[in-house]
């Protein structure tokens, strides 16, 4: 069964390329010249979708509209990841021969050079708190979830050194990390805000609720296809990001 962003996809392809090539991409055997045009194609599309500017203040987007714009930013941000997915695979899969695989079938959970969880949590302790088992476990369990320490590391940095320092405070980080993809959305979150909008643990913890299986990359993608006003407070950052895949 096919997904909701291929559907959509195969829908606006067969309308600037073709029902015959929107199947082939959808079925992964389109030529790399089909989805160039395809990407050619949706860049078209979200440059013909005006955005308001600052000065345009007496034509403010009311809220229904504004979330039916979030949505449509982040369902082309979706369509055009897409075609650069299948863009990449093609690429691939013609400089390897059939009975080759850059794979060996193993599933990795945690992109290979990126810190643990555990590791990065302990990097923010004293050697001496986390240097034996019950410490470690403890630690462990409130890793549980995590991809990777890339979501605890960026937390920490925003906190001040004092705030995430002891077991405590660092269990609770590593715990509202829970489903994030590292550390790139809290990142993308906190860099549309002002600074004391997220610099303490209770801004930090819903910034990392919202970014629960969240690609970072839509976020500043979304939000910079919008003026600046839109896209500067935790509630239209908690739209983007729902926009985006997010639960919360």
């Amino acid at each position: 069964m096919k997904s909701f962003i291929e559907i959509f996809v195969g829908t606006w392809i067969e309308k600037f390329v073709g029902i015959r090539n929107g199947i082939e991409i959808l079925n992964g055997k389109a030529s790399l010249r089909t989805l160039a045009i395809c990407g050619f194609a949706w860049s078209s599309l979200a440059l013909a979708s005006p955005v308001p500017s600052a000065g345009n203040a007496e034509k403010a987007l009311t809220p229904e509209q504004h979330q039916v714009q979030v949505q449509k930013l982040a369902d082309t941000y979706f369509a055009r990841t897409y075609l650069k997915s299948l863009a990449k695979k093609k690429l691939a899969d013609s400089s390897f021969s059939g009975h080759e695989s850059r794979v060996d079938g193993r599933e990795e959970c945690r992109p290979e050079g990126r810190q643990s969880c555990i590791d990065a949590a302990c990097a923010r302790l004293p050697s001496y708190a986390c240097d034996d088992i019950s410490e470690i476990q403890q630690i462990g369990r409130a890793c549980a979830g995590n991809f990777d320490g890339e979501c605890v590391t960026a937390m920490c940095q925003r906190l001040p050194s004092y705030g995430c320092d002891d077991m405590s405070e660092v269990s609770t980080v590593a715990q509202s990390c829970r489903g994030n993809y590292g550390g790139d959305c809290v990142n993308a979150v906190c860099s549309h805000m002002a600074s004391y909008a997220c610099d303490d643990i209770s801004e930090l913890q819903q910034a990392a609720s919202m970014c629960q299986h969240v690609d970072g990359s839509c976020i500043n993608d979304v939000c910079s296809r919008m003026a600046s006003y839109q896209c500067d407070d935790m509630q239209e950052l908690r739209q983007v990001a729902q926009a985006c895949g997010g639960t919360r």
